[in-house]
């Protein structure tokens, strides 16, 4: 776990996995997130409401339901770690 909050560990997992071409599902996802499967369902619902994230049918299996960030929410989480980095970097260098 990275944070304390379990979501923010999920969408990073999201993050890495949108970046490395991945689809991650629900149970990578919660255990990521080192919630219960139950609780991952419940907080995916919760992302999926707010515009973070979208389910996306496995066309090669489609029982599976994978998820991924919406592109406004990856834009956001970008803009994000481009003014972490630029800050980290300001203060590395004073």
């Amino acid at each position: 776990m990275l944070c304390a909050n379990p979501v923010w560990d999920m969408l990073l997992d999201l993050y890495v996995a949108d970046h490395e071409g991945r689809l991650p599902y629900i149970w990578p996802l919660s255990v990521a997130g080192k919630v219960p499967i139950s609780s991952a369902h419940r907080k995916i619902d919760a992302m999926v409401q707010q515009g973070l994230v979208i389910r996306v049918i496995d066309e090669s299996d489609r029982r599976r339901v994978g998820i991924q960030l919406t592109a406004e929410f990856r834009e956001r989480l970008e803009l994000l770690f481009d003014r972490l980095m630029l800050a980290f970097h300001d203060a590395s260098c004073s």
